[in-house]
């Protein structure tokens, strides 16, 4: 039967949403989106696909609930799963019925107010042991519904002297529902007004967002303050390791074996905790061998997504994908890269700008196009 340090891995290194003891530094990007929110700034953020950005949110609320001189609420929504403009007005709708439920005082003149400002909603509102249900309702789903419905948050924030953070994941479903940017235009319009609402937006499709947020000709542009997640610097993970070494073996983590940790996983966050997990479950401090070990085996039992990822990419997208894996380089064009790679500099542009967009390939601080996915870099390098 594991014991209780034996799961202290599974607390400090979660697969999922990483907060509180879990949540590793970030400290600079931690400091700015609260003084976004706190300001009535709006932020867009930018980053890979599993790189923590919903974490990061989740801890900067978590934090700016606990502040006693704000009175800061969150709400989530998650668009993924909205596939047009209905079910899009109803998860609008929920979350700001979710965060109206959560400053408004159980008193009769408040509710009476609160009843007052989103009378265009028919709002039901019920009390019960967990607190304040309130739903809200329309006939005609449109954008002009969710501007009314945001404007109306905005205007009950206001009255109660709060904070109201609605936080939209997974944003770019709106691009795929609204080819003609009404909700865009209409969110924009409420974001413009906003006295008392801070919106933060984030999404797992760069390239989508970044239309959204950067073509001068799209409604948001310039909307918003953006917030780049990048990878958590090594110094931090060192410490990190540390401390979770002293919590699980009271001993510490040789730092031969912490230096392959973030070798192997490029420091990506959701492979540093899907090794970390598993390595911390061990009885003593792993070994830079047995890192190597484990990683190898995460690598034979994603073989086969790993083969499901490529096979969407042409034979000149792999064969590209494949020479940056074992060279990264900032200039893919040079005649030794095409030379290595054997093709001309037209198809490994076509390649290069495709392997982007799909979000196999990133360009670091030092512009080097290298493979997102470590599992990805390390089958292909062999």
């Amino acid at each position: 039967m594991p014991t209780v340090t034996s799961r202290i891995g599974d607390t400090l290194f979660p697969i999922g949403i990483a907060t509180g003891a879990a949540f590793c530094n970030r400290h600079t990007e931690r400091t700015e989106l609260a003084q976004n929110i706190l300001a009535g700034s709006h932020t867009w953020i930018m980053g890979i696909r599993r790189f923590g950005k919903t974490s990061l949110v989740s801890q900067v609320a978590l934090e700016l609930g606990r502040k006693r001189n704000v009175k800061v609420h969150t709400e989530s929504v998650d668009l993924f799963v909205v596939h047009n403009i209905t079910t899009l007005d109803k998860a609008i709708r929920d979350a700001v019925g979710r965060l109206t439920a959560q400053f408004v005082p159980k008193r009769r003149k408040a509710m009476e107010a609160l009843l007052e400002i989103f009378d265009a909603f028919k709002p039901k509102v019920t009390l019960g042991s967990k607190g304040i249900s309130i739903e809200l309702f329309t006939a005609e789903p449109s954008a002009a519904s969710i501007n009314e419905v945001l404007l109306a948050l905005d205007r009950a924030a206001e009255a109660y002297g709060r904070r109201a953070v609605l936080i939209l994941d997974e944003f770019q479903q709106i691009a795929l529902i609204d080819r003609q940017h009404a909700i865009e235009g209409a969110i924009r319009n409420v974001a413009q007004r906003t006295k008392a609402t801070s919106f933060v937006f984030l999404g797992s499709e760069r390239t989508l967002l970044q239309q959204m947020f950067e073509n001068r000709k799209r409604p948001l542009y310039k909307l918003c303050r953006r917030l780049n997640v990048g990878r958590i610097a090594a110094e931090h993970y060192h410490a990190y390791f540390a401390d979770a070494a002293k919590a699980r073996w009271q001993k510490q983590l040789r730092d031969d074996a912490a230096e392959r940790i973030l070798e192997v996983t490029d420091r990506h966050p959701f492979y540093v905790n899907l090794l970390c997990l598993e390595l911390w479950r061990h009885r003593n401090p792993p070994k830079p061998a047995d890192v190597t070990a484990l990683w190898d085996s995460l690598l034979e039992k994603e073989r086969h997504e790993i083969h499901l990822a490529l096979s969407t990419l042409s034979t000149n997208q792999r064969a590209v994908l494949a020479a940056l894996a074992r060279r990264p380089t900032s200039r893919p064009t040079s005649k030794e890269f095409l030379a290595a790679a054997g093709m001309a500099a037209s198809s490994m542009n076509q390649a290069v700008d495709v392997l982007l967009a799909k979000d196999f390939l990133r360009r670091d601080e030092a512009d080097v196009y290298e493979v997102i996915d470590p599992l990805v870099k390390s089958y292909l390098s062999r």
